[in-house]
């Protein structure tokens, strides 16, 4: 009787651990298929939960007909893609915003700031530009590029949106409100300056506003080693109106300017500067003016090079017209070397001329 209670109760042992183990690989098999399935599966499943949280804020907001906006570009001979969803209730919104300051009677000091500001407002819903940030960023964190880069590619990024030719030519030209730039892909120099504005401070550097009452123009200033900025301002010019102008660039016309530490603006004049928002310094133009000084040492080198080739085809004119041959093949070796020595030196200057120079 003992022997058979001894083995009934073996008997349940085993059947119990039997099932505790079904149990067991029943729940791996699920899970290891569960987690298996989301690595298979992690982009879409990451594009899904994006898509609901669009969908959340649509709703919460009352956000209306989105579309689908891309945006091209280029850096450092490099091209970019931008993808982002814009809706059209918010254009409505801020389209409908005003664009003026009016005073009664004489306006108070400052006024101007107090205007500039309206336009660097954002309604409360609107991520836009901080998600533009966060997408400008993962593809600097894609290209392994430092933060001065990232910043560079933001402000190319703005450059590369078309400069409002027939706005400009109106009768009126009102400055738009960021989301209108992005949304209409196209703005004057205030509204493509009051977009890098946005997205330079996203980024977390110091920036400005520089505007140009008589020239009727406007560019943003980026933070940057005072020894080095515009106007002594502790601000690096970033003209913005087109593509292919380097922070810390203001004019191109005279090459002999470009390393002087009082470097002559795209307008001759002095401009009015808000402060926006302090930051991080803007360390990029260290490089900048390395590259600065290259071009003018090239520069220098060319035109010596010019010299020393007219004065060596002179020698070889005299020689020729005397007929002394052996003086004249000892001296073509030489003109053919300082020939390509002046070929390369131009080719290193062009380079460094078109990487500088603004694009049309």
């Amino acid at each position: 009787m003992k022997k058979e209670k001894k083995e009934k109760k073996e008997k349940d042992i085993i059947e119990r651990l039997i099932h505790a183990l079904g149990i067991f690989l029943l729940a791996f098999l699920v899970l290891g298929g569960f987690f298996l399935f989301e690595t298979i599966n992690k982009k879409n499943y990451q594009e899904a939960i994006e898509k609901k949280a669009r969908k959340e804020i649509e709703e919460e907001f009352n956000l209306e007909k989105p579309k689908e906006v891309t945006y091209k570009w280029n850096y450092n001979n490099e091209s970019f893609n931008l993808n982002t969803t814009l809706y059209e209730s918010l254009y409505n919104h801020y389209n409908s915003l005003s664009k003026k300051y009016t005073c009664k009677g004489t306006c108070p000091k400052g006024w101007e700031e107090d205007y500039y500001n309206i336009f660097l407002k954002i309604k409360e819903e609107d991520n836009t530009f901080s998600e533009l940030v966060l997408k400008i960023e993962g593809i600097g964190k894609l290209y392994n590029i430092s933060n001065d880069q990232v910043l560079e590619l933001a402000v190319s990024f703005v450059q590369a949106i078309p400069y409002d030719t027939e706005g400009a030519e109106g009768e009126i030209s009102l400055a738009r409100y960021p989301y209108e730039v992005l949304y209409e892909k196209k703005g004057l120099c205030s509204g493509k300056s009051f977009l890098g504005a946005l997205l330079v401070k996203e980024l977390g550097y110091g920036v400005a506003l520089f505007s140009f009452d008589k020239a009727n123009h406007m560019v943003i200033g980026i933070k940057c080693p005072k020894s080095y900025s515009s106007y002594n301002s502790g601000y690096c010019y970033t003209e913005l109106t087109t593509p292919g102008w380097k922070i810390g660039i203001e004019n191109f016309d005279d090459i002999d300017n470009i390393t002087s530490t009082e470097r002559t603006p795209s307008v001759e004049e002095e401009p009015q500067i808000y402060e926006i928002s302090d930051g991080k310094i803007y360390e990029g133009i260290y490089s900048t003016i390395e590259k600065k000084e290259e071009m003018k040492t090239l520069k220098k080198e060319i035109d010596k090079l010019n010299y020393r080739i007219e004065i060596i085809k002179e020698d070889l004119e005299y020689y020729k017209k005397i007929k002394d041959y052996r003086s004249y093949n000892k001296l073509v070796s030489t003109y053919n070397n300082l020939i390509t020595e002046q070929r390369e030196k131009i080719e290193s200057y062009n380079q460094l001329i078109e990487e500088f120079s603004p694009q049309q």
